[in-house]
C-alpha cells in the first residue's frame, strides 16, 4: 500500500474540534478514503517527489510545503508519526512563495529525482533527456496536477486564515 501524504486545511472551528477530540483526525482520514472532505488534499505517493522538487537547502520555507518540517507536532500518533501543524501566518508565507514559483517548476526540477530512491518510484527512468523518457510524461502530468492542487490549497487556506496539517499515512 505504501506511504501517502495528506494536507488538511484547519479552520478555527475544525481546530477546536480536533483539540477537543484527538481521535477525530483518524476519523477524518478514514472518511477521506471514500468521500471528499473539504479542505483535504491527498497527495498520494507523490508526496515524496513533490517534497524533493520543492525542498532546497537554501529555502527552508518551501521545505515546509509538503511535510511541514518546521511545524509543531499535533494530534495523536499515526502510522508514520504525528501530524505537523503550520500556523496561519506560515501558511500565508508559503502561499506567496508557492505562487511565486514558475508554472514550469515540475518540468524544470524533475531531473532532481533521477537516481534518487523516491517513494512511489518517481523520477526519470532512462539515461538521457527526460523528453525521450516515455514513463516521464505520465509522471510529469501527475506531479503538475498535484503541485497545482497543493498551491490552490495553500492559497485558499491563506485567504481564509487557516492553518495546515501535514500527515503521512
Amino acid at each position: 500500500m505504501g506511504m501517502h501524504g495528506v494536507l488538511i486545511a484547519i479552520s478555527k472551528k475544525r481546530r477546536a474540534l480536533l483539540d477537543e477530540d484527538a481521535d477525530l483526525l483518524h476519523e477524518i482520514l478514514d472518511v477521506s478514503r471514500t468521500e471528499p472532505v473539504p479542505g483535504l488534499l491527498h497527495l498520494g505517493k507523490a508526496w515524496h517527489a513533490l517534497d524533493v522538487l520543492l525542498s532546497d537547502e537554501s529555502d527552508a520555507l518551501l521545505g515546509d510545503a509538503v511535510l511541514a518540517r518546521r511545524g509543531s507536532s499535533y494530534g495523536p500518533a499515526l502510522a508514520y508519526g504525528r501530524a505537523k501543524l503550520l500556523e496561519p501566518d506560515r501558511v500565508a508565507e508559503l502561499a506567496g512563495a508557492l505562487d511565486a514559483l514558475g508554472e514550469d517548476l515540475v518540468q524544470a526540477r524533475y531531473e532532481r529525482l533521477r537516481g534518487r530512491e523516491v517513494h512511489g518510484g518517481y523520477g526519470p527512468k532512462q539515461e538521457g533527456p527526460v523528453a525521450e523518457d516515455v514513463d516521464a510524461e505520465a509522471e510529469l502530468a501527475e506531479l503538475r496536477t498535484r503541485f497545482e492542487s497543493l498551491r490552490e490549497l495553500y492559497r485558499t487556506a491563506a485567504q481564509r486564515g487557516e492553518a495546515i496539517l501535514a500527515v503521512v499515512t
